[in-house]
């Protein structure tokens, strides 16, 4: 274990959790857990939501706890050049301590295997040079939703994505001190993806670890029952031999030089 750390849980305020996702309710459960650092990173989809993450920042104001807390932002990165709604004012504005973000979709209608490992791959890359961001989220995710409801078949064979195109990523991330996300949640308590995958995707890990890349910790929680899954994430990286070294910590963030400059 490395101390008990999760750097991705989201609250009822913007309806990524559930309602009981409060954030008196998330420090409550942590503490039982034992987790020592943790984050809260709603997702920021539009300008509209601004005045919710405010109310999320005061929650975490105004409530107390021993374990180190860090207000963060989700965003979501699609391939091509639209604007997000975030950038440096308003990360200084609303104090944000770091922002992680990432791919949310196959961004396809028709189903080609080619274009969509080259748009994933196009999005990570362009998530991992992004200055504002620290941490890109849960590489290689997808949802299960989607593809029933699209006709795709089910992506559950890492083996798919070229050798090269990992490294590139893993490069990319390195190079711009962006962490690389292992989310319980999306990946390894995830039901949908067969036990080969999840083998596949350790020594995805390991491959990150080999290039120097540092690790971020999380549940992705959407309730509170998720949150032990951040453990679930440390157990794994523990048993398949990472390094302390290798995880990731919000004051290494970009964002958090920024705002003490």
């Amino acid at each position: 274990m490395f101390g008990g750390r999760d750097y991705h849980i989201h609250t009822g305020h913007i309806g990524c959790g559930g309602n009981t996702a409060t954030v008196a309710q998330i420090f409550r459960r942590c503490g039982e857990l034992g987790l020592a650092s943790i984050a809260i990173t709603d997702h920021l989809n539009r300008l509209d939501q601004l005045d919710q993450h405010k109310a999320i920042r005061a929650d975490i104001e105004n409530n107390s706890t021993d374990m180190e807390v860090f207000f963060g932002v989700e965003l979501d990165i699609p391939p091509h050049m639209a604007p997000l709604p975030y950038n440096k004012v308003i990360k200084e504005n609303l104090g944000f301590h770091f922002a992680i973000g990432g791919v949310h979709g196959t961004y396809l209608d028709t189903y080609d295997l080619t274009t969509l490992i080259d748009l994933q791959h196009q999005a990570m890359c362009k998530t991992a040079a992004d200055p504002l961001i620290d941490v890109v989220v849960h590489p290689w995710w997808f949802s299960k939703n989607e593809f029933d409801k699209k006709g795709f078949p089910w992506f559950d064979d890492l083996s798919v994505v070229p050798q090269d195109l990992h490294l590139e990523f893993i490069r990319t991330a390195v190079a711009n001190e962006t962490a690389i996300e292992i989310n319980a949640g999306a990946i390894y308590c995830n039901p949908t993806y067969s036990d080969r995958f999840k083998e596949q995707y350790n020594d995805y890990v390991q491959l990150m670890v080999s290039e120097g890349a540092r690790l971020s910790v999380c549940s992705d929680a959407h309730s509170l029952d998720h949150l032990e899954r951040a453990l679930v994430a440390e157990d794994i990286l523990t048993n398949i031999g990472v390094p302390e070294e290798s995880l990731w910590h919000p004051a290494q963030g970009r964002s958090m030089r920024i705002l003490e400059q």
